[in-house]
């Protein structure tokens, strides 16, 4: 009998993994996640719920802080790039 690869329900659709790891308060794995280029802390799971709103709703505090910080940092580099300075 073949053996098949476990399915990759979880990983294929960008961006679920970040916002399971907030709602659910895995915080350590979450810091992971953030810490990866071209993450977005704002991708929103296929109800229209973005990261931060689960992890607040969900009583997730430090989930939620992980990502207000990630996407203040962003906006730093968004803010810098737009004035033509090195991001």
């Amino acid at each position: 009998m073949r053996e098949h690869p476990p399915p990759r329900r979880f990983n294929y659709i960008p961006g679920i993994p970040l916002v399971a790891c907030a709602s659910e308060g895995q915080s350590a794995l979450l810091r992971h996640l953030l810490r990866q280029e071209g993450v977005d802390p704002g991708v929103r799971d296929l109800n229209g719920n973005t990261a931060l709103g689960l992890a607040t709703a969900n009583g997730r505090s430090e989930a939620a802080g992980l990502l207000r910080t990630a996407q203040a940092a962003g906006a730093r580099e968004d803010g810098v790039a737009a004035q033509g300075a090195p991001a």
